[in-house]
């Protein structure tokens, strides 16, 4: 009886030695979980981090390389429209240049029926009026503020009535108390209407000369 008591404890006293020796071992693990837990995600957080920091500079760099590729588009944008500027003047001028020897011989033509007075263009008289610029550009500025403020036509013993043509290029009229100042209005603005579609050619400008 005592041999069999004596067995039954070493047999439970086993079991408890091993409860404790499944807890160790339990913690243990726990141990081992944890710190793997935290090695993994230090490690998540690096590899986020030096993926942010790559990703931010490639998108750096693509930035830099459109904001270059930009720049030449608008450089060579600027130079195309400077070329087509500097084309279109030169057509405009030539343009002008012709309408003036083609329409203006023409129209000295039919104003020279209207009245006695004297005229300064075209091609017999060009030098002659670019000698006098100076004189018809007093003349216009004399008259300016009256130009501004008042657009009818008023009649008088003499008047002076200059065409801008192109730069440098006037008609100059001047008449006495003879001219038919109203039938000449009517006829230059009827031509002036007509001329005023073509490039080159301005609206006249009718002033009382001084």
């Amino acid at each position: 009886m005592d041999e069999r008591d004596s067995a039954i404890k070493e047999k439970l006293s086993s079991v408890k030695d091993t409860s404790a020796e499944v807890k160790q071992l339990e913690d243990q693990a726990a141990a081992i979980m944890k710190a793997a837990r935290a090695e993994i995600s230090a490690a998540l957080n690096k590899m986020k981090k030096e993926t942010q920091q790559e990703v931010e500079q490639k998108i750096a760099e693509g930035r830099k390389k459109v904001e270059a590729e930009l720049q030449e588009a608008l450089a060579s944008l600027e130079s195309q429209k400077e070329e087509t500027i500097k084309s279109l003047d030169s057509q405009i001028a030539a343009l002008s240049d012709e309408i003036v020897k083609k329409v203006l011989p023409k129209l000295l033509t039919d104003i020279n029926l209207l009245g006695t007075y004297w005229i300064k263009d075209g091609d017999k008289t060009q030098k002659a009026v670019k000698a006098d610029i100076g004189e018809v550009n007093e003349r216009v500025n004399h008259h300016q503020d009256d130009l501004l403020k008042n657009h009818q036509i008023n009649i008088h013993d003499n008047r002076c009535v200059v065409a801008n043509l192109n730069p440098g290029w006037f008609i100059y009229l001047e008449g006495g108390s003879h001219t038919n100042w109203q039938s000449l209005e009517r006829r230059i603005q009827q031509k002036s209407s007509a001329l005023r579609s073509h490039d080159g050619l301005h609206e006249w400008k009718t002033f009382t000369s001084s």
